[in-house]
């Protein structure tokens, strides 16, 4: 009779082991994202702005919230939130900001 060799799922310790390190990078990825002032943005990337209302997205460059809009380049990129307003309904406070990165200089 053949021995049986008894069968360990290692699935569920990796799900955790990956999950914890998802976290992680969030939390990461999160830290950095309130520390970014206007300043720390290069040439390449843009200020991703997404209404909660409507769900209207812009990509606003560095270089328009500077000029365009006035604003100090010490100024955090999270503190733009409830300073814009949507252009199709008119909705302040209800934005989103995230930073949409640009390819990296060769």
């Amino acid at each position: 009779m053949p021995q049986l060799i008894p069968y360990i799922d290692t699935r569920a310790a990796w799900s955790e082991r990956d999950r914890a390190a998802h976290y992680r990078e969030q939390a990461d990825n999160f830290r950095r994202m309130a520390k970014m002032r206007i300043e720390d943005l290069g040439p390449g990337n843009f200020v991703k702005v997404e209404c909660g209302g409507c769900k209207h997205e812009t990509l606003i460059p560095a270089s328009a919230l500077l000029q365009g809009l006035r604003r100090q380049p010490t100024m955090r990129v999270l503190d733009l939130q409830p300073r814009l307003r949507c252009r199709e309904c008119d909705a302040r406070g209800e934005a989103v900001v995230s930073i949409r990165w640009g390819e990296p200089a060769a």
